[in-house]
């Protein structure tokens, strides 16, 4: 499994200029057939975060760093520095919106459901979970509600404000309860808290994005 920008465990062969050319798939592919362009722009934020590229704040506005676009970069990158160019930060919102127009997104359609079904069966996140390009494979395929599930506030972001808002009040509720305590009791309210904040995000996905397109 590569580590860099999210490769895909596998090579598929693509149909280009009239004849079968192998090349090597990335997670963004996978993520134009699993969600289109909105779920491309959700892996592209998470595989960049993970990097150091971009910084994406509570409010759900991405900054990009000026070494995001390195010589290896994917197409993609370009056009999202090229987008934020000027700007102190663009809105996840704006870059969702504008995806389904850029030629880069549009270069990501070709992989067949049938590759994305076997992609789905061998979950290769489930074997190296704590590797960045499967954990980026894993929100391509699975969707960030499902697939991201190491970084509570920057899924809560993706999903969107209000689960941000949210899980930010249950994540410092429970890090308060979970400060060295003189009690047992006290510390079983820390982890009542922790539950708690897993179960309501689950439970307000209706309200906090689970009508929400690219989740």
């Amino acid at each position: 499994m590569a580590e860099c920008h999210g490769k895909a465990p596998l090579t598929r062969q693509h149909r280009q200029n009239g004849g079968r050319q192998p090349m090597e798939t990335s997670a963004e592919h996978f993520a134009h057939r699993a969600g289109g362009p909105a779920r491309v722009i959700d892996t592209a934020v998470v595989r960049l975060h993970l990097a150091g590229r971009i910084t994406v704040t509570r409010t759900a506005r991405v900054t990009v760093h000026h070494d995001t676009v390195a010589a290896d970069s994917p197409a993609l990158d370009a056009v999202l520095a090229a987008e934020a160019r000027g700007r102190r930060s663009v809105s996840l919102a704006a870059l969702r919106a504008a995806a389904a127009d850029w030629p880069a997104v549009d270069a990501l359609r070709g992989v067949s459901r049938r590759e994305l079904r076997a992609l789905r069966r061998q979950a290769p996140w489930e074997a190296s979970p704590e590797e960045d390009g499967p954990r980026v494979l894993k929100v391509a395929v699975l969707g960030v509600r499902t697939g991201l599930t190491w970084d509570p506030r920057l899924r809560a972001v993706l999903l969107g404000g209000d689960c941000a808002d949210r899980a930010r009040r249950l994540v410092g509720q429970a890090r308060r309860a979970a400060r060295p305590a003189r009690t047992v009791g006290h510390a079983s309210r820390a982890d009542e808290l922790l539950l708690s904040h897993a179960a309501d995000l689950g439970h307000d996905q209706q309200q906090c994005g689970g009508a929400s397109h690219h989740g």
